[in-house]
């Protein structure tokens, strides 16, 4: 079933993901908002660019976090409810 809705927001605290994105108002502008990011990419899509951004887009500022399956589902889910 759905997993509480704070998991996502506390792995997106654990993992500092606020230092460069902005997320319902806060956070930072190093990379793109997150807010309406369900507009621009898929679940799929997402979760992809979790496991390695660089795969996806070379060159790109993002660090790999090396997040468990379930990490960058819970993720992805949190940030298609924004």
């Amino acid at each position: 079933g759905p997993l509480p809705s704070g998991r996502g927001e506390a792995l997106f605290s654990r993992y500092g993901c606020r230092l460069c994105h902005t997320l319902d108002g806060r956070g930072g502008l190093v990379g793109p908002t997150l807010n309406g990011v369900r507009d621009r990419k898929t679940r799929a899509e997402i979760i992809e660019w979790l496991d390695d951004p660089q795969k996806i887009k070379p060159g790109t500022i993002m660090p790999r976090f090396h997040l468990t399956p379930l990490e960058k589902q819970v993720l992805a889910d949190h940030l298609l409810t924004r």
